[in-house]
């Protein structure tokens, strides 16, 4: 077989032209293309990297400062929680000083009130004490023992004092003599009296008359007054019942200020037998 040489190397020739033809207009703009591609893909992944390292920055950076928050609501909760005990605990403390001091103030007025209580029971005790004794001694008396308290009275008139007398308001002048009694008298018995104050009176040098008048007073309870002017002499029992009604007061007086203690033993005196007195008259 020949070979043309012509042909094979104008054949050659177009090869050559058609790789070169094809690789200036084919492959170097692929080639180009496809390194702008690479390059355009690298920065992309480098951007991405770059932005994913900066997310994973500000995660961690978020979670540091999300585990601060977290440290800090911990304490704020901490020390609310202790303020809150530290505040209750005050508020059971004061309720409770507060509890006991108006429980105190509540035992100490109930006392009071038992004190107060007990101090009028016995007040109206006494009282109602002094009453049935003023009733009793006056249901008791009979003639007898008024007959007894005249010749009484008039003893115990002839015995006063010589610095006691002076009633009459002036003297040398008729006065009149007032005689109170808690009983009716009898005629001799007023006679009695009559003498017993011309004796007091007149031979005293006091009066050269005397006008007596006799009243009745059932408050005297057993007992005679004589009054002259503003000026009067009483023996009786009311006397007595009154001086000893007053140390009771006077004893539950003491009592309801002391409050407590034992009563002082001064407070009562020895209770007075009956005897003339002598006193303005009000």
């Amino acid at each position: 077989m020949q070979i043309d040489w012509f042909t094979y190397f104008a054949q050659l020739v177009n090869f050559l032209i058609l790789v070169w033809l094809l690789r200036r207009y084919l492959y170097r703009p692929v080639l180009q293309a496809m390194q702008t591609r690479e390059s355009d893909l690298a920065a992309r992944f480098q951007s991405a990297a770059q932005q994913t390292e900066q997310a994973e920055q500000e995660r961690a950076r978020f979670l540091a400062q999300q585990d601060e928050l977290e440290r800090a609501r911990e304490r704020l909760v901490a020390e609310a929680e202790a303020e809150a005990e530290a505040r209750r605990k005050r508020m059971i403390g004061e309720a409770r000083e507060e509890v006991e001091e108006m429980q105190g103030r509540w035992y100490a007025a109930v006392e009071h009130e038992k004190e107060l209580f007990l101090l009028e029971l016995r007040r109206r005790l006494g009282e109602s004490a002094m009453y049935l004794t003023r009733r009793a001694l006056s249901d008791l008396a009979d003639e007898a023992l008024e007959a007894r308290i005249i010749d009484s009275f008039i003893r115990r008139l002839n015995a006063v004092d010589p610095e006691t007398r002076g009633l009459a308001p002036s003297q040398g002048q008729t006065s009149l003599v007032l005689i109170r009694t808690s009983f009716e008298l009898a005629y001799q018995q007023r006679q009695q009296i009559v003498e017993a104050l011309q004796q007091f009176f007149v031979s005293a040098g006091e009066m050269e008359e005397i006008s007596v008048r006799f009243e009745r007073e059932a408050d005297l309870i057993c007992g005679v007054e004589l009054q002259v002017g503003a000026r009067r002499l009483a023996w009786s029992l009311r006397d007595y019942l009154e001086t000893i009604a007053a140390q009771l007061d006077h004893l539950f007086d003491a009592e309801e200020v002391e409050s407590q203690g034992e009563p002082d033993p001064g407070t009562i005196s020895p209770s007075p037998q009956p005897e003339l007195s002598l006193a303005n008259q009000p």
